[in-house]
């Protein structure tokens, strides 16, 4: 759905979770004053984060406007600015694993863990181990969750270098730079979302 968003412009006739994920990131992005933004998926690009593994920079905005000035829904369609592409990147994992924590409870289930790459989700007293970014094969800390969503991103692991420059998934929207003072960060809440 997102490369046929991305590509025409146009997603028409969507259904109920891409358009629920769709209102969902507008809500979040105008909540945290532009800081959540699901356009930075171009912006990743043209920083040199490329499916293929082609690190090569290719230019980038000063900053990205608020998806309310470039993404609408119309009657069960979405319409995308010719100048933006976006990546459900940081809301797509979180919102797959609330709705399974949700569909779980409904049918009874009674003890769940569910791992979708970090994003966590556990309805019992579960450790949960946080990865140390510098050194993967170690642990900064267990934490015990109970009926809690649990998610780690860290700038060190999906990381590239261009020209002796560190770059990485996390942008900050406002001046898409991605120099972050922190190694890790953890958010333990009622949802993964």
């Amino acid at each position: 759905f997102v490369s046929i968003l991305n590509s025409q412009k146009i997603f028409k006739n969507a259904n109920s979770e891409f358009l629920q994920i769709i209102e969902l990131s507008k809500k979040y992005n105008k909540q945290t004053n532009n800081y959540f933004n699901i356009a930075v998926g171009g912006e990743l690009e043209k920083l040199g984060y490329k499916i293929n593994f082609d690190f090569t920079k290719t230019g980038s905005r000063k900053q990205l406007p608020f998806l309310s000035e470039i993404l609408n829904v119309q009657n069960k369609n979405i319409y995308l600015d010719k100048n933006y592409n976006i990546d459900l990147g940081g809301i797509g994992k979180s919102f797959l694993v609330d709705k399974l924590k949700k569909y779980y409870q409904k049918i009874g289930l009674k003890n769940f863990f569910i791992n979708a790459g970090g994003d966590i989700y556990t309805n019992f007293r579960q450790p949960i181990y946080i990865q140390n970014p510098i050194d993967t094969t170690r642990y900064l800390k267990s934490i015990e969750v109970d009926k809690k969503g649990i998610a780690t991103s860290s700038p060190v692991i999906r990381s590239w270098k261009i020209n002796d420059r560190r770059h990485h998934h996390l942008i900050n929207p406002k001046n898409i730079d991605t120099s972050l003072k922190y190694l890790s960060c953890t958010v333990i809440s009622d949802n993964v979302i």
